[in-house]
């Protein structure tokens, strides 16, 4: 009985631990992957909208 009793509280213990550890895997993926996606966002959108303004600068020029 008691034997049993501990493997229930350590397996507890064990989901316990599993969900902290992904709710703290989760607010970092949120944290830091979040940001640089943005980043990359940003610069994709910078890069295409440099590319739009050049060809569009060129066209009167040529």
């Amino acid at each position: 009985m008691n034997a049993d009793y501990k493997d229930l509280r350590n397996s507890h213990e064990k989901i316990k631990f599993k969900k902290f550890l992904s709710v703290k895997i989760r607010v970092l993926l949120i944290y830091v992957i979040t940001p640089w996606q943005c980043t990359y966002l940003w610069i994709d959108v910078c890069k295409l909208f440099s590319k739009f303004s050049n060809s569009l600068n060129r066209k009167p020029l040529e």
